[in-house]
């Protein structure tokens, strides 16, 4: 799991520009350099958001680009996570669920999220106003059961980001009067607490260790 994150490590240092430019050092590093697994092993999804607003997949060698959706997205800022054969995907307006092979795209939530992750049958995804993500929500992947499980209350406005499901455990940064610290809370929403005050950018979970 280490050497796994050293390389995604590598690669996010040296690598400038979005999805068509990380590509290329992916494909060098996990099916050249380590030969974890082929060219026709690997799909990378990504959401194209230029002028057309749209959920795709294509191999690491370039071939096999496929498109998945054809309703325009609302937002460019798309959230999606894929778990075994779905992808859970949101538009910024409602959350989906699809096969990974474009086929029973279906809506299962009338409500947009960011940062989405799917464990023991729940998604959990941050939802807000407009680009700001204010709070920490899940729904079931049929789409029951939605609930809140933490929200902005405090006296000064702040964002969340960066969600990460850790066993029983939600680790996400906050950012308030342009200050980021590292918190998490249990899945149910107990136990909210800060992890870190040093100022957090971005989380990579590994073991026992972040």
């Amino acid at each position: 799991m280490t050497e796994l994150y050293g390389a995604f490590f590598r690669i996010g240092l040296f690598t400038f520009g979005g999805g068509y430019a990380i590509l290329p050092m992916i494909q060098k590093e996990i099916v050249e350099r380590k030969k974890w697994v082929s060219d026709r092993d690997v799909v990378d999804y990504y959401a194209v958001i230029d002028d057309s607003k749209y959920l795709c997949k294509i191999h690491m060698d370039g071939t096999g680009w496929t498109r998945l959706t054809w309703e325009e997205f609302h937002s460019a800022n798309v959230g999606y996570y894929i778990e075994g054969d779905w992808i859970y995907y949101s538009d910024g307006g409602a959350i989906y669920r699809m096969a990974t092979d474009g086929s029973q795209d279906t809506k299962i939530f009338e409500e947009g999220g960011h940062s989405m992750n799917v464990a023991d049958g729940w998604i959990y995804y941050l939802h807000g106003v407009g680009d700001w993500e204010t709070s920490i929500r899940k729904v079931r992947t049929d789409g029951s059961e939605p609930s809140v499980i933490c929200e902005n209350s405090g006296p000064f406005f702040s964002i969340v980001y960066d969600l990460n499901i850790v066993g029983e455990w939600i680790y996400f940064i906050h950012r308030s009067s342009d200050y980021n610290s590292l918190y998490r809370v249990r899945t149910d929403g107990t136990e909210l607490e800060v992890v870190s005050d040093g100022y957090s950018e971005t989380i990579a979970p590994e073991a026992n260790a972040l």
